[in-house]
């Protein structure tokens, strides 16, 4: 098994284009954000350079996010005990997408003072500085309160991230500050398919039998985000496998590969 590679889902995207081809055009924002942040702090505008350098290191580290979760750069976390398996986003990404959403919030924090406060009229944003500020200001607004909203997840045993458990009777899935836990039986199937207009590159999509359905990028889960689809999808298909879930068997499956016949096995050096 060690020289061989699970082949991924027939619907995942093969090729990350949109994170390259939007690289040359987001990255030379942060030292001009940087530079005009120095600027800004030489002339007095204190807060202001603080909500710009703050804005360099958004576009930084969520650059970096990016291309972790695209290219696989990013191991993700086992941990199996009595209860279950349950996997998690590597620790340094979890970290890294916390402190985002922190500057995040503190940067449209800072843009609601500097709205209250009238001092957004030094971007000269328009020639009258009333709309584009005021846009600004209400933009400002809305991505504080989504912030300071969701700040207790910051610091929650899951992160923003979240986490998927699989147990002997259910599957849990904690992501974009959702969480839902459903029995394995009241699963209908177990997707990598959800429509072509969607732009998610590894795509777990669990359609219950309500006629719901859950979706989740598992590449922000796994340097190798088709072993751990394979790894679900192979407990949906094997109810008499589940009860390895409670006794450390998973963490082995996973490692080692063995998942059912429906996770073919790419030929080694492929």
């Amino acid at each position: 098994m060690a020289n061989t590679a699970v082949t991924a889902p027939p619907h995942w995207r093969a090729s990350p284009k949109r994170v390259l081809l939007a690289s040359p055009f987001v990255l030379p924002l942060i030292p001009l954000l940087a530079r005009w942040a120095v600027g800004q702090f030489s002339a007095g505008y204190h807060l202001l350079a603080f909500a710009s350098a703050a804005l360099s290191l958004v576009i930084g580290l969520g650059m970096v996010v990016a291309l972790a979760a695209t290219f696989g750069l990013a191991r993700g976390r086992v941990h199996s005990d009595a209860d279950g398996l349950t996997v998690a986003p590597a620790r340094w990404l979890d970290i890294t997408v916390r402190v985002l959403c922190i500057l995040v919030t503190a940067a449209a924090v800072a843009g609601v003072v500097l709205w209250w406060r009238g001092d957004l009229a030094v971007l000269h944003l328009e020639s009258s500085r009333r709309g584009g500020t005021t846009t600004v200001g209400i933009m400002s607004v809305i991505v504080a309160a989504a912030g300071l909203f969701t700040a207790p997840r910051w610091f929650s045993t899951s992160g923003v991230m979240g986490e998927i458990r699989l147990t002997p009777a259910t599957l849990t899935i904690i992501n974009g500050g959702r969480t839902t836990t459903v029995g394995w039986d009241d699963i209908a199937a177990i997707s990598d398919d959800y429509g072509a207009r969607r732009q998610i590159a590894c795509p777990l999509v669990v359609r219950l039998a309500t006629g719901r359905s859950r979706i989740v990028n598992l590449a922000a889960f796994s340097s190798d985000p088709a072993e751990l689809y394979w790894l679900l999808e192979h407990y949906w298909r094997n109810p008499a496998d589940r009860a390895q879930l409670a006794i450390g068997h998973a963490a082995v499956r996973l490692a080692g590969r063995e998942f059912s016949a429906a996770a073919p096995l790419a030929p080694a050096g492929h």
